[in-house]
């Protein structure tokens, strides 16, 4: 776990050695009550608390709370001096300000069942009751009673994911669809929600500050702007993440914007807001355009690597003339370079300009040569007697009028 101060990062993880440490390095949700003090569940760690100094983390576990029964907390939300989680397998439980533990019962045993099974989402409402997402559709504890909430639609129990207040309604998040329930009772979903559903389930929410929303489900982040359309803003399986209902965890930044980060539940599908640090890419343009100059190339012959190998060779045939006048013979009879391999150029090969040019020792001591008799006496006359014509292409000098 890490927080950032505006200056650096204080980061707690797990030491085998310190009690007071978290007890592990797999965070699944996080929450900060209304003390200021931090609760995070870790993967089979219970729930710890740090208090509001910052020292430590106090723990419960099945090791010291006998009446938990599972180990593994998916939920955290508050109210007031009290802290509600919910458990993988284990049940619901609350804790209140002198941290005793006590575990939520109902009196149907159907309702038992299904809260003892796996509790994703808690959220509070206004009038202090509590809704809490399973495997097997609502539940709402008003006061001390526990009972089920029939979602609308043709599947009243449906999975439930995921809880976001706003205002004075609750967003539910279900593998069905997504749906807003108001304090009041009423049922009220805007058309657009239909569409988040089985392979898109709402897994986290958050307002943009325009009026619109962050939507993040398992296929993607998405964001639905004043009531228009839900427009994709990552790929495929990129916003995936985890759920604190109380803590937010669509949280938005300035101006509408959201952090992203990524997370994953142990055995579960993930859950949550989450993110990768890219923007949406754009599709490459289908072909590139074709200009006269390539086209014209193309013509005769010339695209790609074998019009560089003409224009290299064109190059050095116009240094060789260069070097053959200042010594005073003809280019053809004259290769500063010495003997050059081979280069048979395609239009998918192109010369190697990392490779070095090969001279061979008679090259060498014809440059020694040409030196010394440069250096000395009549050089025209010298290079004129000394060189004899080349094989392949020669080009004479006009003969003197």
């Amino acid at each position: 776990m890490a927080r950032y101060d505006g200056v650096g990062f204080r980061v707690w993880r797990h030491d085998p050695d310190d009690p007071a440490s978290l007890p592990g390095n797999v965070l699944q949700v996080l929450y900060v009550d209304a003390r200021n003090r931090i609760w995070v569940a870790s993967e089979g760690g219970g729930v710890s608390v740090m208090d509001a100094d910052r020292t430590g983390f106090h723990h419960f576990r099945k090791a010291q709370y006998p009446q938990m029964e599972s180990d593994e907390v998916f939920a955290i939300a508050g109210r007031g001096d009290e802290v509600w989680f919910g458990t993988y397998g284990g049940g619901l439980y609350r804790v209140d300000a002198q941290d005793n533990v006590r575990r939520l019962r109902s009196s149907e045993p159907e309702v038992n069942a299904v809260v003892d099974r796996a509790i994703m989402a808690l959220a509070f409402d206004d009038r202090g009751d509590v809704l809490v997402g399973t495997l097997q559709g609502l539940v709402r504890c008003v006061g001390k009673r526990v009972q089920r909430l029939a979602l609308p639609g043709e599947t009243p129990w449906a999975p439930v994911v995921s809880l976001w207040r706003e205002g004075a309604a609750t967003w539910i998040g279900t593998s069905r669809g997504l749906y807003r329930l108001h304090d009041d009772g009423r049922w009220n979903t805007p058309a657009w929600a239909a569409e988040f559903k089985g392979k898109q389930t709402v897994t986290a929410m958050a307002d943009d500050g325009d009026g619109g929303y962050w939507i993040a489900t398992t296929d993607g982040l998405w964001r639905v702007r004043g009531g228009t359309a839900p427009t994709a803003v990552t790929h495929e399986t990129r916003a995936l993440g985890v759920n604190s209902a109380g803590a937010g965890a669509a949280a938005p930044g300035r101006r509408g914007a959201v952090g992203r980060a990524a997370f994953a539940r142990p055995r579960l599908p993930a859950f949550g807001l989450a993110a990768h640090g890219g923007a949406r890419r754009e599709p490459w343009p289908a072909r590139r355009p074709v200009s006269r100059h390539r086209a014209g190339r193309a013509r005769r012959g010339m695209a790609g690597g074998q019009h560089r190998h003409h224009r290299v060779a064109r190059y050095h045939d116009r240094r060789r003339q260069r070097t053959a006048r200042r010594a005073g013979g003809h280019a053809s009879q004259r290769d500063p370079r010495g003997p050059q391999r081979q280069v048979v150029a395609g239009p998918w090969q192109r010369p190697d300009p990392d490779r070095p040019r090969q001279r061979t020792d008679a090259a060498l001591d014809q440059r020694r040569v040409d030196r010394r008799d440069a250096a000395g006496g009549d050089q025209l006359a010298a290079a004129r007697q000394r060189r004899q014509p080349v094989a392949g292409r020669v080009r004479r000098r006009p003969a003197a009028a």
